[in-house]
């Protein structure tokens, strides 16, 4: 990250990053937009927990340190951690996006016994899971529960429908758009770094353990 933060420094043009955790020096050609990525990942798991739930997965890209990612894995912990659960490195799972490997990790997840609620830390991830769990002969929430993370329309569209949080992508690629221009008319901006709110969208995917 080091190497590519120096690389965009000495370009020395605007430049506006999204969900990126480089920190900025004061570089004056540079904005930054992010998400309330440690709050989204403890938000959902906090929300497995309300309902019952302490043998929950973490399912995610691979998780590189000081990215998104990592960031919603910190806050997965630090739930599991204020509830007094112990964190388990065998129940995270770090795979790549695509539909067969997704797919894939919902069968395996699903001939556990050790695991009541997954939290993906994105809804396309979390959809597959979900799929491979149905193929697998067992139900979504009865049999194991699942939320995800980035609210795409996909979500409304499964069944059941995906509990998840919810981010404003399209705020963020307006807000984008909107700093990129000011930083090229050399506009003064007050703020140079905007971090936006998650939100918590119920569904279905989530049940109540007694």
């Amino acid at each position: 990250q080091d190497e590519f933060y120096q690389a965009l420094v000495d370009i020395n043009i605007p430049i506006v990053l999204i969900d990126s955790y480089i920190t900025n020096t004061g570089n004056s050609n540079m904005c930054k937009i992010g998400l309330e990525d440690y709050k989204g990942g403890y938000t959902a798991t906090r929300y497995l927990i309300d309902h019952g739930h302490k043998d929950i997965a973490f399912a995610s890209p691979p998780i590189r340190e000081h990215g998104v990612v990592y960031e919603r894995f910190q806050g997965y912990k630090k739930a599991l951690s204020e509830a007094s659960i112990t964190f388990r490195p065998e129940l995270v799972f770090e795979r790549e996006l695509d539909v067969e490997t997704t797919i894939a990790l919902g069968c395996s997840i699903a001939k556990r016994n050790d695991v009541t609620a997954v939290f993906s830390t994105a809804d396309i991830m979390a959809t597959g899971i979900m799929a491979g769990i149905q193929e697998s002969g067992k139900k979504v929430p009865d049999d194991i529960s699942v939320i995800g993370f980035d609210d795409i329309n996909l979500c409304k569209l499964t069944s059941p429908k995906l509990t998840t949080i919810h981010q404003d992508a399209s705020l963020k690629g307006t807000l984008a758009v909107e700093f990129l221009i000011d930083l090229l008319d050399k506009k003064p901006i007050k703020n140079r770094e905007i971090i936006l709110p998650i939100k918590l969208v119920e569904r279905d995917s989530v049940k109540t353990l007694k």
